[in-house]
């Protein structure tokens, strides 16, 4: 007979009798398979439910993590310096973020569907994109205002009633409120009881803090520098008007009638305007232009702005060549904007004129330098070839000199009396020359020379003693110049 292993609950034994199954009345036989088909089931339902418990555990988390990144989405900066600010973005951002966490709950427990999770959680992030440039805004003019008027470069052309609003908001005096409508509004009273409301639909009409831009003599001289610097320039037939293929050195001519200077300067205007606007012309007239700020608010409400002749005054006419050709009928956007270009064409101008002539003064002086210089080298050249004085006669004369006082102005005669090669210097109508026995002049002697006894006794040894230039060497005390008492003193004699 075959042995069929059985499982213990099947068969009576120790198990069996352990369960109280052995008390059973024989009459009624008791089925193993059902209990062991129970305990089986029992394992599967407990292996589900631990899988469920896991799966909700990580649903949990899942909906944890997303309470938290939905409520920082939904959070404001409150760390702006103000309080009315600050305190107001720290009560929204608390109120969204609490409605935000309990979307996510109702998400979590079904009670609305993703659809709705989505829709709901949209209207509180449009809240946020109302809420913040609002914020965003006052800070940054609070702390633009704050700031400029400490550094002291906040502009005259500011409104008082737009200063007492930023007054007011950096110290406390107002307050972020949502009006009957959910506009976000910021409200409150200036020092002097007037109150103010700005709605956050309608930023663009906050006042702004106007800054002071660079003044006039700034902003031209780039400018003035370029166009008032010599370059190279085709030389034009003043006849035919046509290149004549030759050039020379020179600079723009401070004229709008030539079309360069015209062009440079009023294109450098437009690029100021474009950049600083109607603020930037109003700081102009009001910090620079002599302009009040009544004055000033007037041109800049003026509306469309055509000047006639009767705009422009003699003195403008006069001198700012080709301003009535050039502006007279021209369409400007109001009355401040051509006042200002009037005045920023007039400060290019003299800029550009006291250019041209440093430029020519330094020019002039090198010059005359370089004649000096070329002279004392054919000076030095003929003594070298005719060999009119030997070495001893020049140590005498060097010897001679060097007894002589520091040469100044007022004691040529004892320098030019005994020079041996008849050259000496003579004043001329107030400026001083190297001429020879005939009177005629040789070279005009700079007035920095003449100033300085070292380099005017060098020019005397070699032109009017013969002395080589490598010979010489003086170090004269500096001339001090004498005061008011040295001079009475010296008159009377005592």
């Amino acid at each position: 007979m075959k042995n069929t292993k059985n499982s213990p609950l099947k068969r009576q034994g120790i198990i069996a009798q352990s369960l109280g199954f052995n008390n059973l009345a024989p009459s009624q036989p008791f089925d193993y398979s059902a209990v062991a088909d129970d305990i089986d089931e029992s394992i599967k339902v407990g292996r589900e439910r631990r899988r469920q418990n896991e799966l909700d555990k990580r649903r949990r988390a899942s909906f944890g993590f997303m309470q938290a990144e939905y409520s920082k989405g939904l959070m404001i900066p409150s760390d702006s310096g103000f309080s009315a600010i600050d305190d107001y973005a720290a009560t929204v951002s608390r109120g969204l973020a609490d409605r935000g966490s309990q979307l996510v709950t109702d998400l979590e427990n079904n009670k609305i569907s993703s659809a709705e999770f989505g829709r709901l959680y949209g209207t509180l992030q449009n809240q946020v994109g109302q809420i913040k440039p609002m914020l965003e805004a006052l800070q940054t003019n609070f702390t633009t205002y704050a700031t400029d008027n400490a550094q002291g470069v906040l502009s005259g052309a500011n409104d008082q009633e737009n200063e007492d609003f930023f007054q007011a908001g950096i110290e406390g005096r107002g307050k972020l409120e949502v009006d009957e409508n959910g506009i976000v509004v910021f409200t409150g009273t200036t020092k002097n009881n007037k109150p103010f409301s700005i709605p956050a639909n309608q930023l663009s009409k906050m006042p702004r803090p106007i800054k002071k831009v660079d003044s006039f003599e700034s902003l031209t001289k780039p400018i003035a520098d370029a166009l008032g610097t010599p370059t190279e320039q085709e030389i034009v037939d003043p006849v035919t008007g046509q290149p004549t293929g030759q050039f020379n050195m020179s600079s723009i001519p401070a004229d709008l009638n030539n079309t360069e200077f015209s062009k440079t300067v009023r294109s450098s205007f437009d690029n100021f305007v474009n950049e600083n606007k109607m603020d930037g012309l109003k700081s102009l007239a009001v910090d620079y232009g002599g302009f009040t700020y009544d004055e000033m608010e007037e041109m800049a409400n003026s509306g469309q702005f055509i000047p006639g002749e009767e705009d422009f005054t003699a003195a403008e006419i006069e001198n700012i060549p080709g301003i009535l050709e050039e502006m007279n009928g021209e369409n400007f956007a109001n009355k401040l904007e051509f006042e200002m270009e009037k005045l920023w064409i007039a400060r290019t101008m003299d800029q550009t004129v006291d250019k041209q002539i440093a430029h020519w003064k330094q020019k002039e002086y090198n010059l005359q330098i370089a004649k000096i210089a070329a002279a004392d080298r054919a000076n030095v050249a003929r003594m070298n070839q005719a060999k009119s004085l030997t070495e001893r006669d020049r140590n005498v004369n060097l010897q001679f000199i060097n007894q002589l006082p520091a040469p100044t102005k007022t004691n040529l005669s004892s320098w030019n009396l005994n020079a041996p090669t008849g050259n000496s210097i003579m004043e001329v109508e107030g400026k001083f020359y190297l001429v020879n026995k005939s009177g005629e002049e040789l070279a005009l002697i700079p007035e920095s020379v003449m100033n300085n006894p070292n380099q005017l006794a060098n020019v005397m040894a070699v032109r009017m003693y013969g002395v080589p230039a490598g010979m010489t060497s003086f170090n004269y005390a500096p001339i001090k110049k004498a005061g008011p008492i040295k001079k009475v003193r010296e008159f009377f004699n005592i």
